[in-house]
């Protein structure tokens, strides 16, 4: 029969192979404070969104401080050199020619952005971020967070998708929303 200190022993052995079979499953290099600003500016970048149906100058101040939260962010993941993906996607939601957070700023400036325009850049942003925030969850390889090409930044500005991609709406009629979205309840008010 093994001692006490034998159980003990192996008890204490058994515990650091565990920690050391997790810390070997991904969860190496997480950053908790980095993980809960991206998800933060995300639902900021969102609500700020909503109000881009409204005139620009009121909201400046709001969306200066979310180009400076995003460039700060940035900066954090560079001085990581294991954020190579992170830093493709920031850059991706800072590039002002592509479908991007700081492109929605962008026209915005020039005129209130339409509710399809809204929809589209809302869609499009969520999409950078939640693949932004699986990156940084668990700091997964780009393929696990659904990495395609496509989220990369180019030096081309950012096309529309294909006409024969979406469904054509008649005018005056909202937008339909793509296979398996929600549909953004929003009321415009009605021409009489």
């Amino acid at each position: 029969m093994p001692s006490q200190t034998g159980r003990q022993l192996c008890r204490a052995l058994f515990g650091v192979a565990a920690l050391i079979l997790v810390a070997g499953c991904g969860t190496v290099g997480f950053d908790p404070a980095a993980y809960q600003a991206t998800v933060q500016l995300k639902y900021d970048t969102l609500g700020l969104i909503d109000q881009s149906s409204g005139r620009y100058p009121p909201h400046r101040v709001a969306a200066d401080a979310l180009l400076r939260r995003y460039a700060e962010a940035s900066e954090v993941a560079s001085r990581n050199v294991a954020n190579e993906s992170i830093l493709r996607q920031w850059a991706a939601i800072r590039d002002p020619r592509g479908n991007s957070a700081a492109n929605l700023i962008e026209m915005w400036k020039r005129a209130p952005l339409r509710p399809g325009q809204r929809v589209e850049k809302k869609r499009a942003i969520a999409s950078h971020f939640d693949r932004l925030i699986c990156l940084e969850g668990g700091k997964h390889t780009p393929t696990e967070c659904g990495d395609t090409g496509a989220i990369e930044v180019s030096a081309e500005p950012a096309t529309a998708p294909a006409a024969a991609a979406r469904p054509v709406a008649r005018r005056g009629a909202p937008p339909k929303p793509a296979a398996g979205e929600e549909p953004e309840m929003e009321v415009e008010p009605q021409k009489e």
